[in-house]
């Protein structure tokens, strides 16, 4: 049976494998995939659905050109996929589920434990690297789920509701490490630390209850989540959606990379004005 929830366990994903129900997308580095990997899956170069190679790696390409990406792999928008990660890599699969999630995929699913749970149930592994078939992927977009520039300055302006978490480190969000143009944060965000969102998603109830607290009486609100370029950003999208429940939650995927290029607008640093979750 194929289950509800965003976890899969891993022997049921090996089940629809095997099967011909479940696409499984491996988004390792290519050294680890091609050493080892679930059978038949598929390797995913995430990067590819942003304007990396053009100096913008948070800027999500156009959907067309992610599903004409997607399609080459051997994924279409109907499949019930798997998201094959590792400890290391769980960022780039929740940023991964929710590009799926926002081109429209009808199923989604991270392999609970990753490989690593996997590996230490024996089950088999494959070597080298799987050709895909070509599929047509047809999107059907979720905009619901994302938040642009212009949203979020009205928002920093207070011209617009919402509450606007900012995932990074405390140096970060008080502008003493810059990993951006400029440092700092954007106006009225909170800080949620991203270490307390990987608790949750690995379990921890009481991080959890730490996130809903913090959240409190703005969870019918709407919820933007940032970080430098996005990944942070889509662990608490992750673990505030599919999780917590929350039905009002979106990405800003451009995230502070383009806030902070652009030198118009108006950007806060030093100690925080308002409540952290650390």
């Amino acid at each position: 049976m194929i289950p509800t929830g965003i976890f899969i366990p891993p022997d049921d994903a090996l089940r629809g494998v095997e099967r011909g129900e479940l696409v499984v997308i491996d988004i390792r580095p290519f050294s680890k995939y091609a050493r080892s990997h679930i059978p038949r899956a598929v390797w995913l170069y995430f990067w590819d659905f942003t304007e990396h190679e053009k100096g913008m790696p948070s800027k999500p390409k156009d959907p067309m050109e992610i599903a004409r990406i997607l399609g080459k792999n051997g994924i279409a928008r109907e499949d019930h996929a798997v998201i094959a990660y590792d400890k290391m890599s769980i960022g780039i699969a929740s940023y991964t589920y929710w590009y799926l999630e926002y081109m429209g995929q009808e199923r989604i699913y991270l392999l609970k434990g990753g490989m690593e749970e996997w590996e230490a149930r024996g089950l088999p592994l494959e070597r080298g690297v799987v050709k895909p078939t070509p599929k047509e992927y047809r999107p059907a977009v979720r905009e619901n789920i994302r938040s642009t520039i212009e949203e979020v300055v009205r928002i920093a302006r207070g011209e617009d509701r919402a509450l606007i978490l900012d995932v990074r480190t405390y140096e970060e969000h008080v502008g003493a490490m810059q990993t951006t143009p400029r440092p700092g944060r954007i106006p009225r965000s909170i800080l949620a630390h991203p270490s307390i969102f990987l608790q949750a998603i690995n379990g921890d109830r009481e991080a959890l209850e730490k996130i809903l607290k913090l959240v409190g009486d703005k969870r019918s609100e709407k919820i933007v989540t940032y970080c430098a370029t996005g990944e942070r950003a889509s662990l608490a999208w992750l673990v505030l959606t599919k999780i917590a429940g929350l039905i009002n939650v979106k990405l800003y995927p451009e995230s502070f990379y383009e806030y902070s290029s652009k030198k118009d607008l108006e950007i806060e640093s030093g100690e925080p004005r308002t409540q952290v979750l650390l």
